[in-house]
């Protein structure tokens, strides 16, 4: 890792001095905020749902346990079979990590990030969109991840997350690169590794992916009433309440546009050229 500080989100993870070091992490600012980290392999044996001012406490029986703490900043997981470091970094770490951007004062986001002509770039998707294809895709032609499915804004500024993208089975055979992690959390997981970048960048705009009936690929700009509503329903956590419509009305102005492509593998490669032809065009 070398003498660059790097963590996640705007995040250093400290870890006990026996601990490995963790992979696919993000360089950092020098106002990162240091989190102490501690993983053990242990069962809840009763549930657990404690959300206090400052604290949150979950587990399930037999199962894994997540206490997040905010001063000082703190987590601490307790898994009930052994995990794996690049599991450990995303997506276990995800949840308590959006816990800590909250409190930190920061929005977070259901939606993955990209880096491209000098600015980021959401992207964001529903279920089986293929938001994941495209970022692979995108990573595939050069361009650095900032975000698989956690996008975290300080203002109109995306803190980076890892380096590192997760794709379902079918999709990683096509991604050379991609290695398997094994099954984590509900499903199997292949791992591909991308482009650092940098650790903050100005967000320029919001991809929302769609697929059609047409055969033609087409990129529209939404309209802001509705890029407000679109941004408002991407909240990745729940647990602290709604976002703040404030930091929301931040975003005004941030252009959105929707793209709309068949749902045909060939056609991914034009449909990322046709993104990244309107990052060009709006990027610095």
């Amino acid at each position: 890792m070398g003498t660059e500080m790097r963590g996640a989100y705007g995040f250093r993870l400290v870890l006990p001095t026996h601990e490995p070091e963790l992979p696919d992490l993000s360089p950092l600012d020098g106002d990162a905020l240091d989190v102490a980290l501690e993983c053990r392999y242990a069962s809840v044996w009763s549930e657990r749902n404690r959300i206090e001012p400052g604290w949150i406490s979950l587990g399930e029986p037999r199962g894994s346990l997540l206490e997040v703490r905010r001063e000082p900043a703190s987590i601490t997981v307790e898994f009930p079979d052994a995990t794996t470091p690049e599991a450990l970094v995303h997506p276990l770490l995800a949840l308590p990590l959006s816990i800590l951007a909250r409190w930190r004062g920061d929005l977070t986001l259901h939606a993955g990030g990209f880096f491209a002509a000098g600015r980021a770039w959401g992207v964001i998707g529903v279920r089986e969109a293929g938001k994941s294809t495209m970022l692979a895709k995108l990573a595939q032609n050069g361009c650095p991840l900032l975000a698989d499915d956690l996008l975290v804004l300080d203002g109109g500024v995306v803190r980076a997350g890892p380096a590192c993208i997760d794709l379902r089975p079918d999709v990683a055979e096509r991604f050379q690169g991609a290695r398997f992690l094994g099954q984590v959390g509900d499903r199997p997981r292949y791992r591909l590794a991308t482009p650092h970048g940098p650790g903050r960048a100005e967000l320029a705009g919001l991809f929302l992916l769609d697929w059609s009936e047409d055969a033609e690929i087409g990129i529209e700009p939404v309209p802001a009433s509705e890029a407000l509503q679109i941004i408002h329903k991407q909240e990745y956590i729940g647990l602290l309440g709604p976002t703040d419509p404030k930091k929301v009305m931040k975003l005004l102005g941030t252009p959105v546009w929707r793209v709309r492509r068949p749902r045909d593998w060939g056609r991914t490669e034009e449909a990322v050229a046709a993104v990244l032809d309107v990052t060009a065009r709006n990027g610095a």
